[in-house]
Protein backbone atom coordinates (compact mmCIF):
# COMPACT_ATOMS: atom_id res chain seq x y z
CA UNK A 1 0.00 0.00 0.00
CA UNK A 2 1.10 3.24 -0.84
CA UNK A 3 1.38 5.75 1.65
CA UNK A 4 1.36 9.16 0.52
CA UNK A 5 0.23 12.49 1.80
CA UNK A 6 -3.24 14.34 0.41
CA UNK A 7 -3.27 17.64 -0.80
CA UNK A 8 -5.78 19.98 -0.10
CA UNK A 9 -9.33 19.26 -0.18
CA UNK A 10 -11.69 22.03 -2.08
CA UNK A 11 -15.08 22.29 -0.74
CA UNK A 12 -18.11 20.94 -2.62
CA UNK A 13 -19.49 23.39 -5.24
CA UNK A 14 -22.77 24.69 -3.81
CA UNK A 15 -25.16 26.49 -6.23
CA UNK A 16 -25.41 29.47 -4.20
CA UNK A 17 -22.43 32.02 -5.40
CA UNK A 18 -22.19 33.46 -1.82
CA UNK A 19 -21.38 30.25 -0.09
CA UNK A 20 -17.88 30.61 1.23
CA UNK A 21 -15.10 28.32 0.56
CA UNK A 22 -13.67 26.81 3.85
CA UNK A 23 -9.66 26.44 3.61
CA UNK A 24 -8.24 22.83 4.65
CA UNK A 25 -4.81 22.51 6.53
CA UNK A 26 -3.30 19.34 4.65
CA UNK A 27 -0.40 19.78 7.23
CA UNK A 28 -2.14 17.98 10.28
CA UNK A 29 -1.31 15.08 10.87
CA UNK A 30 -4.17 13.88 12.87
CA UNK A 31 -7.49 15.03 13.55
CA UNK A 32 -7.83 13.61 17.07
CA UNK A 33 -5.69 15.73 18.38
CA UNK A 34 -7.07 19.13 17.81
CA UNK A 35 -10.43 17.82 19.80
CA UNK A 36 -9.11 18.53 23.44
CA UNK A 37 -12.26 19.10 25.20
CA UNK A 38 -15.68 17.64 25.64
CA UNK A 39 -18.11 18.75 23.35
CA UNK A 40 -15.57 21.18 21.53
CA UNK A 41 -16.69 21.54 18.07
CA UNK A 42 -15.21 22.17 15.29
CA UNK A 43 -13.07 25.50 13.75
CA UNK A 44 -11.69 25.30 10.19
CA UNK A 45 -8.83 24.05 10.86
CA UNK A 46 -10.55 20.81 12.56
CA UNK A 47 -11.77 19.74 8.74
CA UNK A 48 -8.23 18.46 7.19
CA UNK A 49 -7.45 15.25 5.33
CA UNK A 50 -5.11 12.84 7.41
CA UNK A 51 -2.44 13.15 5.61
CA UNK A 52 -0.83 9.82 7.59
CA UNK A 53 -1.87 6.45 8.63
CA UNK A 54 -2.29 6.09 12.40
CA UNK A 55 -2.47 3.34 14.38
CA UNK A 56 0.32 0.47 13.10
CA UNK A 57 1.26 3.05 10.17
CA UNK A 58 2.36 -0.49 8.39
CA UNK A 59 1.21 -1.07 4.34
CA UNK A 60 1.03 -4.17 5.16
CA UNK A 61 -1.11 -4.15 7.85
CA UNK A 62 -5.78 -3.73 7.77
CA UNK A 63 -6.64 -0.42 7.22
CA UNK A 64 -9.63 1.09 9.42
CA UNK A 65 -11.46 4.33 8.94
CA UNK A 66 -13.42 6.07 11.20
CA UNK A 67 -16.20 8.84 10.11
CA UNK A 68 -18.51 10.30 12.53
CA UNK A 69 -19.12 13.35 14.80
CA UNK A 70 -17.77 14.28 18.60
CA UNK A 71 -17.82 11.22 20.34
CA UNK A 72 -15.46 9.07 17.98
CA UNK A 73 -13.68 12.17 17.25
CA UNK A 74 -12.29 12.69 21.08
CA UNK A 75 -11.89 9.17 21.31
CA UNK A 76 -9.56 9.34 18.48
CA UNK A 77 -6.60 9.30 20.24
CA UNK A 78 -7.61 6.15 22.34
CA UNK A 79 -8.78 4.30 19.29
CA UNK A 80 -5.05 5.26 17.38
CA UNK A 81 -3.30 3.90 20.40
CA UNK A 82 -6.23 0.62 20.36
CA UNK A 83 -5.74 0.28 16.54
CA UNK A 84 -1.85 0.51 17.25
CA UNK A 85 -1.95 -2.71 19.94
CA UNK A 86 -4.04 -4.98 17.65
CA UNK A 87 -1.93 -4.20 13.96
CA UNK A 88 -4.09 -2.18 12.59
CA UNK A 89 -3.66 0.94 10.41
CA UNK A 90 -6.43 4.05 11.02
CA UNK A 91 -7.72 6.83 9.24
CA UNK A 92 -9.55 9.50 11.64
CA UNK A 93 -12.16 11.18 9.50
CA UNK A 94 -14.65 11.93 12.33
CA UNK A 95 -15.57 16.04 13.33
CA UNK A 96 -16.86 17.31 15.65
CA UNK A 97 -20.77 18.84 15.32
CA UNK A 98 -20.85 17.26 11.74
CA UNK A 99 -22.56 13.91 10.40
CA UNK A 100 -21.34 11.71 8.25
CA UNK A 101 -23.77 12.38 5.85
CA UNK A 102 -23.29 16.10 5.14
CA UNK A 103 -25.96 17.93 4.98
CA UNK A 104 -26.93 21.20 5.95
CA UNK A 105 -28.03 21.38 9.18
CA UNK A 106 -30.04 23.94 11.22
CA UNK A 107 -30.51 23.43 15.08
CA UNK A 108 -33.75 23.86 16.80
CA UNK A 109 -34.81 27.51 15.95
CA UNK A 110 -33.96 27.02 12.56
CA UNK A 111 -30.64 28.48 13.11
CA UNK A 112 -27.79 26.99 11.63
CA UNK A 113 -24.68 25.81 13.67
CA UNK A 114 -21.51 27.75 13.18
CA UNK A 115 -19.63 24.96 12.18
CA UNK A 116 -22.69 23.53 9.44
CA UNK A 117 -20.68 25.00 6.44
CA UNK A 118 -17.78 23.44 7.17
CA UNK A 119 -19.55 19.82 7.73
CA UNK A 120 -21.01 19.69 4.10
CA UNK A 121 -17.28 18.87 3.06
CA UNK A 122 -17.25 15.62 5.25
CA UNK A 123 -18.38 13.71 1.93
CA UNK A 124 -15.23 15.30 0.26
CA UNK A 125 -13.01 14.59 2.54
CA UNK A 126 -13.88 11.14 3.25
CA UNK A 127 -14.14 9.88 -0.76
CA UNK A 128 -10.37 11.76 -0.79
CA UNK A 129 -9.61 9.67 2.14
CA UNK A 130 -11.01 6.48 0.79
CA UNK A 131 -8.88 7.16 -2.75
CA UNK A 132 -5.74 7.57 -1.31
CA UNK A 133 -5.92 4.75 1.69
CA UNK A 134 -7.93 2.31 0.50
CA UNK A 135 -9.79 1.33 3.80
CA UNK A 136 -10.64 -2.59 4.41
CA UNK A 137 -13.39 -1.44 7.02
CA UNK A 138 -15.21 1.70 7.65
CA UNK A 139 -16.59 2.66 11.01
CA UNK A 140 -19.63 5.11 11.39
CA UNK A 141 -20.56 6.20 14.69
CA UNK A 142 -22.69 9.44 14.45
CA UNK A 143 -25.92 10.40 15.92
CA UNK A 144 -26.07 13.57 14.07
CA UNK A 145 -28.40 12.56 10.99
CA UNK A 146 -31.32 13.27 13.26
CA UNK A 147 -30.50 17.34 12.74
CA UNK A 148 -33.21 19.46 10.65
CA UNK A 149 -31.67 20.09 7.04
CA UNK A 150 -31.22 23.15 4.85
CA UNK A 151 -30.81 22.55 1.15
CA UNK A 152 -29.50 26.06 0.04
CA UNK A 153 -26.99 27.38 2.46
CA UNK A 154 -25.12 30.59 2.37
CA UNK A 155 -22.16 32.57 4.10
CA UNK A 156 -25.05 33.61 6.39
CA UNK A 157 -26.60 30.42 7.22
CA UNK A 158 -29.57 29.71 5.40
CA UNK A 159 -31.14 31.57 2.44
CA UNK A 160 -34.35 32.83 2.36
CA UNK A 161 -37.11 30.36 0.81
CA UNK A 162 -34.73 27.50 0.81
CA UNK A 163 -36.51 24.63 1.62
CA UNK A 164 -36.25 23.57 4.66
CA UNK A 165 -36.52 19.74 5.94
CA UNK A 166 -37.74 19.67 9.96
CA UNK A 167 -36.18 17.30 12.64
CA UNK A 168 -38.71 14.28 12.73
CA UNK A 169 -40.50 15.11 9.97
CA UNK A 170 -41.25 12.25 6.93
CA UNK A 171 -39.47 14.68 4.63
CA UNK A 172 -36.46 14.72 6.73
CA UNK A 173 -36.35 11.63 7.23
CA UNK A 174 -36.68 10.43 3.37
CA UNK A 175 -34.00 12.99 2.88
CA UNK A 176 -31.21 11.22 4.98
CA UNK A 177 -32.03 8.12 4.31
CA UNK A 178 -31.12 8.96 1.07
CA UNK A 179 -28.52 10.29 1.83
CA UNK A 180 -27.20 7.22 4.22
CA UNK A 181 -27.62 4.91 1.19
CA UNK A 182 -25.47 7.67 -1.09
CA UNK A 183 -23.03 7.56 2.46
CA UNK A 184 -22.76 3.87 2.22
CA UNK A 185 -21.90 3.71 -1.65
CA UNK A 186 -19.50 6.19 -0.77
CA UNK A 187 -17.55 4.25 1.76
CA UNK A 188 -17.35 1.34 0.42
CA UNK A 189 -16.91 2.65 -3.25
CA UNK A 190 -13.72 0.69 -3.29
CA UNK A 191 -14.93 -2.59 -1.48
CA UNK A 192 -14.53 -1.89 2.01
CA UNK A 193 -16.86 -3.46 4.54
CA UNK A 194 -18.67 -0.76 6.99
CA UNK A 195 -19.87 -1.31 10.73
CA UNK A 196 -22.45 1.12 12.06
CA UNK A 197 -22.41 1.68 15.50
CA UNK A 198 -26.05 2.94 16.59
CA UNK A 199 -26.89 5.95 18.12
CA UNK A 200 -28.54 6.53 21.44
CA UNK A 201 -30.20 9.56 23.33
CA UNK A 202 -28.62 11.23 26.08
CA UNK A 203 -27.96 8.53 28.59
CA UNK A 204 -28.99 10.04 32.11
CA UNK A 205 -26.04 10.49 34.83
CA UNK A 206 -27.39 7.95 37.10
CA UNK A 207 -27.07 4.15 37.52
CA UNK A 208 -29.68 1.96 35.30
CA UNK A 209 -30.30 0.77 31.93
CA UNK A 210 -31.42 3.65 30.27
CA UNK A 211 -28.44 4.56 28.24
CA UNK A 212 -28.57 1.01 26.50
CA UNK A 213 -32.00 0.61 26.26
CA UNK A 214 -33.78 4.63 26.42
CA UNK A 215 -36.94 3.14 26.09
CA UNK A 216 -36.96 1.03 29.48
CA UNK A 217 -39.72 2.14 31.94
CA UNK A 218 -38.61 5.22 34.04
CA UNK A 219 -36.19 6.69 31.81
CA UNK A 220 -38.23 9.62 31.74
CA UNK A 221 -36.45 10.95 28.38
CA UNK A 222 -38.31 13.53 26.24
CA UNK A 223 -40.44 11.47 23.83
CA UNK A 224 -39.50 13.13 20.90
CA UNK A 225 -36.00 13.02 21.30
CA UNK A 226 -36.42 9.45 21.70
CA UNK A 227 -38.21 9.55 18.60
CA UNK A 228 -35.32 10.79 16.47
CA UNK A 229 -33.48 7.98 17.63
CA UNK A 230 -35.93 4.95 17.52
CA UNK A 231 -35.82 6.67 13.64
CA UNK A 232 -32.18 6.63 12.87
CA UNK A 233 -31.94 3.40 14.23
CA UNK A 234 -34.52 1.97 12.29
CA UNK A 235 -32.94 3.57 8.81
CA UNK A 236 -29.51 1.97 10.28
CA UNK A 237 -30.73 -1.33 10.98
CA UNK A 238 -32.70 -1.20 7.42
CA UNK A 239 -29.59 -0.01 5.56
CA UNK A 240 -27.91 -3.07 6.94
CA UNK A 241 -30.69 -5.36 6.24
CA UNK A 242 -30.32 -4.26 2.43
CA UNK A 243 -26.67 -4.73 2.49
CA UNK A 244 -25.94 -7.59 4.92
CA UNK A 245 -22.80 -8.82 3.31
CA UNK A 246 -21.35 -5.37 3.59
CA UNK A 247 -22.90 -3.51 6.36
CA UNK A 248 -22.88 -4.83 10.07
CA UNK A 249 -24.78 -3.12 13.41
CA UNK A 250 -23.04 -2.82 16.38
CA UNK A 251 -25.17 -1.76 19.77
CA UNK A 252 -24.70 0.54 22.55
CA UNK A 253 -25.49 -1.97 24.67
CA UNK A 254 -23.08 -4.24 23.23
CA UNK A 255 -20.55 -1.12 24.08
CA UNK A 256 -21.75 -0.14 27.40
CA UNK A 257 -22.53 -3.64 28.61
CA UNK A 258 -20.02 -6.35 27.18
CA UNK A 259 -20.71 -8.20 30.30
CA UNK A 260 -24.09 -8.38 30.23
CA UNK A 261 -25.57 -10.50 33.21
CA UNK A 262 -29.46 -11.23 32.75
CA UNK A 263 -29.42 -12.02 36.42
CA UNK A 264 -28.19 -8.31 37.32
CA UNK A 265 -29.19 -6.26 34.54
CA UNK A 266 -26.97 -3.39 33.19
CA UNK A 267 -25.43 -0.48 34.71
CA UNK A 268 -25.39 1.09 31.53
CA UNK A 269 -24.57 4.64 33.19
CA UNK A 270 -22.01 3.56 35.35
CA UNK A 271 -18.67 1.52 35.80
CA UNK A 272 -16.78 1.11 38.89
CA UNK A 273 -18.28 3.51 40.80
CA UNK A 274 -17.55 6.29 37.60
CA UNK A 275 -19.92 8.14 35.05
CA UNK A 276 -19.11 6.17 31.76
CA UNK A 277 -20.47 9.41 29.94
CA UNK A 278 -20.06 12.51 32.10
CA UNK A 279 -22.90 14.33 29.96
CA UNK A 280 -24.78 11.67 28.80
CA UNK A 281 -22.72 11.58 25.76
CA UNK A 282 -19.40 11.71 25.20
CA UNK A 283 -17.25 9.19 27.29
CA UNK A 284 -15.12 9.85 30.39
CA UNK A 285 -11.60 10.28 30.17
CA UNK A 286 -11.00 7.75 32.77
CA UNK A 287 -13.51 5.00 31.03
CA UNK A 288 -12.16 5.77 27.22
CA UNK A 289 -9.56 2.62 26.92
CA UNK A 290 -12.41 0.31 28.15
CA UNK A 291 -15.20 1.76 26.15
CA UNK A 292 -12.45 1.64 22.74
CA UNK A 293 -11.54 -1.98 23.62
CA UNK A 294 -14.95 -2.89 23.68
CA UNK A 295 -15.37 -1.28 20.43
CA UNK A 296 -12.73 -2.88 18.65
CA UNK A 297 -13.88 -6.83 20.34
CA UNK A 298 -16.79 -5.87 19.34
CA UNK A 299 -16.27 -4.44 15.79
CA UNK A 300 -13.94 -8.16 15.39
CA UNK A 301 -16.82 -10.17 16.36
CA UNK A 302 -18.84 -8.97 13.47
CA UNK A 303 -16.19 -10.88 10.87
CA UNK A 304 -15.59 -8.02 8.94
CA UNK A 305 -12.41 -6.63 10.65
CA UNK A 306 -9.44 -9.13 10.47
Amino acid sequence: MLIRKLGLVTPPVLRVSAYAAVVFLASVACLGATSAAHAVMPHSSDLVSPSRLQGANNPHSSTVMVVGDSVPAELMDTINKEAKKRDLNLVPVAFGGCSVVGLYQLDETNHPFRWSGRCTTAPRIQTQAIKTYDPQLVIWYSGREKMTVCMVPTKDGCAVGSKIYASGTHAQHALVEKAMVTSFKRLTSKGAKLVIILPTPRGLTATGSCAAEPTSGGCAQDPQGLGHFVWMVKAYKNLAAAYPMKVKIVTMADLLCPDFDSTTGCPAAMRAGSLIRLDGVHIAPSQEQWFVRNLFDRIQATGLLP
